[in-house]
């Protein structure tokens, strides 16, 4: 198959990645494929065994979707498939304009009319498959539920190098066992940072020794990172917390970690959550959306109440008090995402959505002729 992946996010996030790793499967697989993304994306830092085209997506004026149509129709593509809000949109006149079969993946529930206008969407968890179907009313017929995957392979030769190098790079004394906890994701109100900031007093008094890194977007102009900036300065945290920014080597950094804890408010699926158990790491996650479907309760890891202080201090100090638990948590955790988020096993379903589609599409053609 001929297939055109458009993603349209610039800063690093899951739908970036995800379609990065798809593409690059895809064509591991034998098929011819083509990533388009927006121009000064962090995918053009990145190096790729598929081609990359950059587009802005605008739709006015109709410069560059004219400019897509007519690509897609001189090279013959079979699918196109989009990631992200204006990438969806954008596929919905492309697919006026082309004929083209469209297929969207919902990486986050939106209040969107387009979900409506796709030949198919792809949900990336039950929990989102339940808001498209449910909230949105898209007809069961045109929904799929396939879990998004990450390249697991960067985690299975792990250097122990690397967690020593990057705790002295972070200031974090193993002879003193500093428990380093790390949250990865942009700091923005949905992946609840405040509230693991919030229960950091409470887990002080109980693991005096813990120390919390930042890695990911944020911007110190924003309403909620300065919220969160005046709390730590208010408790006196600040020697406690690192903020790291975003790293292009995360499977590294998550080397470097004692727990992920993933705060979230709202999580579609979460990637981190995959990436953290691929790399040996023990995770305490809010009990939200796609969580749940990747974290097993006291077998892979801890689930508590989101938005809840109080929970979260409590789940993070008993894994900081019991190493053994941890390691034993970890090791069922890599075992179980190495077999649930299989790359190859979600990629071939995904072949198979393109392969229905453009079956149906066919026999539609045959009947109309």
């Amino acid at each position: 198959m001929k297939i055109l992946q458009i993603v349209s996010g610039r800063e690093v996030n899951g739908a970036l990645v995800y379609a990065k790793a798809l593409a690059e499967r895809l064509r591991r697989e034998g098929h011819d494929v083509t990533l388009m993304a927006r121009r000064e994306s962090w995918l053009e830092r990145q190096p790729l065994t598929v081609p990359l085209i950059c587009s802005n997506m605008n739709r006015l004026p109709p410069t560059d979707l004219l400019r897509t149509a007519r690509m897609i129709q001189r090279e013959r593509f079979d699918i196109v498939h989009t990631h992200m809000s204006r990438a969806n949109h954008f596929g919905v006149f492309l697919r006026l304009l082309t004929r083209v079969p469209t297929i969207a993946t919902c990486h986050a529930p939106r209040l969107h009319p387009q979900w409506h206008f796709h030949d198919l969407v792809i949900a990336n968890s039950a929990a989102t498959h339940d808001f498209l179907r449910y909230t949105i009313r898209v007809p069961s017929r045109r929904l799929e539920t396939i879990h998004c995957f990450v390249d697991l392979e960067r985690f299975l030769n792990t250097d122990p190098r690397h967690r020593l190098r990057l705790r002295r790079e972070l200031h974090v004394d193993d002879g003193a066992h500093e428990f380093l906890v790390g949250v990865i994701g942009g700091v923005i109100p949905r992946k609840g940072q405040e509230v693991l900031v919030h229960a950091l007093p409470q887990i002080l008094e109980e693991v005096p020794h813990a120390r919390v890194a930042f890695i990911g977007r944020f911007h110190r102009d924003e309403s909620y990172v300065k919220r969160i900036r005046r709390f730590i300065l208010r408790h006196r945290l600040m020697r406690r917390i690192k903020w790291l920014g975003i790293r292009n080597n995360v499977n590294e950094y998550l080397q470097a970690l004692d727990l992920t804890v993933i705060p979230s408010l709202k999580e579609p699926l979460g990637l981190v959550a995959i990436e953290s158990q691929a790399a040996g790491i023990p995770v305490v996650a809010s009990a939200v959306g796609g969580l749940t479907e990747i974290v097993d309760h006291d077998k892979t890891g801890w689930l508590v109440p989101p938005d809840n202080p109080s929970a979260l201090a409590a789940a993070v100090i008993a894994a900081a008090y019991d190493a053994e638990r941890r390691a034993q948590m970890a090791t069922h955790a890599r075992q179980t995402v190495q077999e649930r988020f299989a790359p190859e096993v979600l990629t071939r379903m995904v072949e198979q959505t393109y392969e229905r589609l453009l079956a149906s599409q066919r026999a539609r053609l045959r009947r109309a002729a």
